[in-house]
């Protein structure tokens, strides 16, 4: 019996979600007054059995998923082969007594006991004197060895055959892109022999038809024909020197070419503007480009995630923050103008009230020069943050300006 003042009642036990007992089962009566009293018939009861040469639990419930009877530990733990014999071994029905038994070996069993094998031998195992003969485990063992040899000038050969077949695979690959460039070059050559003996066939047209008209004009209209002829093929002259440039502007803008050389040195600063903006969205992650724009993202402890494993109000944050990184790459270099900006709806999406004031603050920061359109249907709730505001309201199907 419980002391009055330490009784399970004058406790907080609500945090309690498994009990469990250990060696021999307890009866049916403490079982159900430990299941009422501390487990205010809520939390299940994990009543094992095991001794010292087991190991461990050799038969348990599993919470959650095995039947509890009361005074029972139930059903063998997964991996122990439990049976009830007789005192002949023989195997008895369900729901008879007998001896319990393990009928396999399992890995936590008890092997021996450190520096007092004897003991081992007459408290555990007093009936383990079956002896192996010399000469059958000799030949057991030189059957082993002698698979173990074969198996090794097996993994030998197939290592040789491996690297036979893969320097083979290799020296396919690289004839495959030969082939490859070599068939891209001919389809050139083929386009460039087409157009020539295009226009060569339109030149001999025009001649053809230049000789039969000759007899039918005067001299001054062959001087004209003739003057048209060189200046045609002075023009032929000049557009196949444009062709050889366009042919090396089309292999500088190939990927390899110069582009990549351009992207590269541009990777580092649109990295750094993304980081930048990442920052003031409050999004503190390391955003990376390569020159093929494959993203690496990773957080401030270095683990890395992909763009689908955020949430859409980051999401969004990533995608204005590489939006408003590009523009001002491309207010940098571009000989264009770069001063349009249109949000359409972006403050009624994924982002939250921090996110919303984040993207406002990044809006005032631009240029004066800048002009910024926001488009959004809660105009009410932000007007205030912008200098000029243009409302609309649908009438007949139809917007108006109010």
């Amino acid at each position: 019996m419980f002391p009055k003042e330490t009784h399970p009642t004058n406790f907080n036990l609500s945090s309690l979600r498994i009990l469990g007992t250990v060696g021999e089962p307890i009866n049916p009566e403490a079982w159900m007054w430990y299941y009422e009293n501390v487990g205010n018939n809520q939390c299940p009861i994990v009543d094992t059995f095991w001794q010292t040469e087991t190991g461990g639990h050799v038969i348990t419930p599993l919470p959650g998923a095995t039947p509890l009877i009361p005074g029972s530990c139930t059903l063998p733990f997964p991996g122990i082969d439990i049976d009830v014999v007789d005192e002949n071994g023989g195997n008895l029905k369900w729901g008879n007594g007998g001896l319990l038994v393990i009928k396999k070996p399992w890995p936590s069993m008890i092997r021996n006991i450190w520096g007092d094998p004897d003991r081992f031998k007459k408290s555990y195992c007093p009936t383990c004197k079956q002896g192996i003969e010399h000469e059958f485990k000799t030949s057991i063992i030189a059957d082993k060895d002698k698979k173990i040899v074969e198996l090794e000038e097996g993994l030998k050969q197939l290592a040789i055959k491996n690297k036979v077949y893969t320097d083979r695979l290799e020296a396919i690959s690289v004839l495959e892109d030969q082939i490859r460039d070599g068939n891209l070059k001919i389809g050139d050559h083929r386009a460039t022999i087409k157009m020539a003996k295009s226009a060569l066939m339109s030149y001999k047209n025009e001649l053809d038809r230049a000789e039969k008209d000759v007899e039918a004009i005067d001299t001054t209209k062959l001087n004209s024909l003739n003057e048209t002829l060189r200046t045609t093929k002075s023009d032929q002259e000049v557009l196949h020197k444009d062709k050889e440039t366009l042919s090396v502007v089309q292999a500088i803008l190939k990927d390899g070419g110069i582009k990549t050389r351009i992207i590269k040195q541009y990777i580092p600063v649109m990295n750094k503007l993304i980081n930048t903006y990442l920052g003031a969205f409050d999004l503190f992650v390391d955003f990376q480009l390569d020159e093929n724009f494959n993203e690496v993202i990773k957080s401030r402890f270095r683990d890395a995630f992909s763009y689908a494993s955020f949430s859409e109000g980051e999401k969004l944050r990533i995608t204005l923050s590489i939006m408003l990184a590009w523009r001002s790459v491309a207010k940098l270099r571009n000989s264009v103008s770069t001063n349009l900006l249109l949000l359409d709806e972006t403050l009624d999406g994924a982002l939250d009230a921090v996110g919303i004031e984040n993207l406002i603050d990044q809006l005032h920061n631009l240029n004066a020069d800048d002009n910024i359109f926001v488009i959004s249907h809660r105009g009410l709730q932000f007007g205030d943050k912008f200098d000029s505001n243009i409302t609309f309201q649908k009438v007949k199907n139809f917007s108006e300006i109010v």
